[in-house]
């Protein structure tokens, strides 16, 4: 893909990003702008590239399995609270706050290299 192509698309991407900000987790719209955020990355670092890699590592999904268990958490730590609350919303904004700041370096790599 042609560099200033290229500079255009990770823009509207961005852009486009900014509706999930009123969203407290991903639906079937922010699945499909992932999509297409990849499927450009693709087009213009290739699939195996590290930009490509990085942005596809960004998990928006909150698993709360995959959360250490409160218990286990207690014995770990002897100053922790026993109540902790998790806040998908939350999280999903820090990943949605995440992919920006990919989206945002790369386009900047971008520009740079066309001067």
């Amino acid at each position: 893909m042609e560099r200033k192509l290229a500079i255009a698309r990770l823009h509207e991407l961005r852009d486009a990003a900014k509706v999930f900000n009123n969203q407290s987790n991903p639906d079937q719209e922010f699945y499909h702008w992932r999509e297409n955020v990849l499927t450009a990355l693709e087009d213009v670092f290739g699939r195996n590239s590290p930009e490509y890699g990085e942005f596809d590592e960004v998990r928006f999904e909150f698993f709360p399995a995959d959360v250490v268990p409160v218990e286990e958490f207690m014995q770990l730590s002897v100053t922790a609270s026993p109540v902790m609350r998790l806040d998908s919303s939350h999280y999903f904004h820090e990943r949605l706050y995440q992919a920006d700041e990919i989206l945002l370096g790369l386009l900047t790599l971008l520009k740079r290299e066309s001067k």
